[in-house]
């Protein structure tokens, strides 16, 4: 069921990109095309160990209500596991440290990024358990 919720999520998230660059036939636009390609092992890691875990959670407590909140704000925090495990296991934190604080808001936006395209993985993230609901569903009847 992972693989179906990541390749729903995955064409959901990437579909408006692909249809922009498509009708723009403009071979510069497919560089829009960068944002999934680069996100998308990072982010299939993080469904896996951020996504997955927290629904079962919030589901197991009774709290499966407040699922389609938390799941895409969980998102926003993928960019900074991934960040601080990159820069842990290369032993450089403390130039992040260094470079968050000397660089300003040029240093920072590329994180606040990726963590806006976090929250909407997130929010795709979701989505794909809707179309797997509605096509059940559909099968059912």
């Amino acid at each position: 069921m992972f693989l179906v919720r990541l390749v729903i999520s995955l064409a959901l998230l990437c579909a408006p990109l692909v249809l922009y660059v498509l009708a723009s036939r403009k071979a510069e636009n497919a560089i829009l095309l960068m944002f999934p390609m680069f996100g998308a092992i990072p982010g299939a890691i993080g469904a896996l160990l951020v996504f997955v875990p927290l629904e079962r959670y919030l589901a197991s407590h009774g709290l499966a209500h407040l699922t389609n909140l938390l799941v895409p704000a969980s998102g926003a925090s993928l960019i900074l596991i991934f960040v601080l495990v990159v820069t842990s296991a290369s032993r450089r934190l403390g130039t992040l440290w260094t470079r968050l604080r000397s660089g300003g808001f040029r240093a920072v936006a590329p994180l606040l990024v990726w963590s806006v395209l976090g929250v909407l993985w997130g929010a795709a993230w979701r989505a794909s358990a809707w179309v797997i609901a509605a096509v059940a569903g559909a099968i059912r009847t």
